[in-house]
């Protein structure tokens, strides 16, 4: 399976990021791991005219403890940082815990924090090709009225 066409963008900071969403709204996709993105344009579940890639914005990456105690985790922090910090293992176990749980290595080194949170859901039926797709009923997510992974 192949990407399909799009535009791309590399911004360096958060407000050139800001204007290249306000210019394209929907029409754009965010990417900073990719291991979600990526699969799903390559299964034409989206096909975003427009990708942003956010990897190359220093200010969105890291784990910084704030002057107030409070902690700050950018978005573009890979999951293995939040594994390895000392700081998250010690005082924020549940937070180390999930991100442990957190498929295998690979992904680990390669996924984000902000990338995982905003993971779609990954539906057995919904998340596969499109030729896959076809030979079933339309599902409630495609815009159908069934639902085909809860009876």
């Amino acid at each position: 399976m192949k990407l399909p066409e799009f535009e791309y963008f590399s911004p360096r900071d958060i407000p050139s990021t800001l204007e290249l969403l306000s210019i394209y709204g929907a029409r754009a996709a965010l990417l900073a791991g990719g291991t979600d993105l990526l699969v799903r344009m390559k299964q034409q579940i989206v096909k975003p005219e427009v990708i942003i890639n956010l990897k190359d914005i220093e200010d969105l990456r890291g784990i910084l403890k704030l002057e107030n105690g409070s902690l700050f985790i950018g978005s573009l922090t890979r999951i293995t940082s939040l594994i390895d910090s000392p700081v998250i293992r010690k005082k924020y176990r549940g937070l180390w815990e999930a991100a442990e749980a957190v498929s295998a290595p690979p992904l680990q080194n390669m996924g984000t924090v902000g990338g995982n949170i905003t993971q779609e859901n990954r539906c057995l039926y919904y998340n596969q090709s499109a030729m896959w797709r076809r030979s079933k009923p339309v599902c409630f997510k495609a815009g159908g009225t069934v639902c085909n992974a809860v009876k």
